[in-house]
């Protein structure tokens, strides 16, 4: 699974800037907001996270974004946080 930030940074300049405008936003908000530390990660609505994977030409996909932004396997079933 790759991880969102590892692919990110390994573009190129131009690279990242052709990524950025084709998933509708900015190399200076994905740097800012979703590759930052978890700490002041945020995590993007599931347009942008759709947008990235689609932009990425097929080299990251919507589970592996959703996996890295939510830290968890997107192939599990989300655990139930309610008693039976």
């Amino acid at each position: 699974m790759p991880d969102f930030r590892d692919f990110f940074l390994a573009l190129e300049p131009a690279a990242r800037e052709r990524y950025a405008r084709r998933a509708g936003t900015t190399v200076g908000y994905i740097r800012a907001h979703l590759i930052a530390p978890s700490a002041r990660r945020k995590v993007p609505r599931k347009r942008l996270i759709e947008a990235l994977a689609s932009a990425s030409d097929a080299k990251i996909s919507r589970a592996d974004l959703v996996a890295y932004f939510y830290g968890v396997n997107s192939h599990e079933p989300p655990r139930s946080t309610h008693s039976l």
